[in-house]
């Protein structure tokens, strides 16, 4: 029983080197894509749903706050009425949602509060 486990765990292991190699940079860090954002994707959705959605989509962040905005402004979200409040908008939305938190301490970023860090 135990020489099953230990050939399960020497599998386990040489999966995750094969993984690790595969990455480029030989760690367990994730890979950094751009998941690009379609026209109307968020259209008709208010603020908090549709940046709960892009973080979502975004294995929860941290995203930039200024990138959100312009990604969630293609996509048809709701964000206000005029677009030079539209940063200051979704930081209002952060402070006030028990579902979204700053991923910095300088509130540049973004992220869903149950992401684990």
């Amino acid at each position: 029983m135990i020489e099953g486990y230990n050939r399960d765990l020497a599998d386990i292991d040489a999966a995750i080197a094969q993984l690790q190699a595969a990455n480029g940079n030989g760690t367990n860090e994730a890979w950094k894509t751009e998941i690009p954002v379609r026209p109307g994707q968020y259209k008709g959705m208010d603020l908090r749903p549709a940046l709960e959605a892009y973080l979502l989509e975004r294995a929860g962040g941290p995203v930039d706050i200024r990138q959100a905005v312009k990604d969630l402004d293609l996509a048809g979200a709701d964000l206000g009425k005029t677009k030079e409040r539209y940063v200051r908008n979704v930081r209002i939305t952060v402070s006030n949602s028990k579902a979204l938190r700053y991923g910095d301490r300088g509130k540049n970023t973004v992220e869903l509060a149950d992401r684990m860090r």
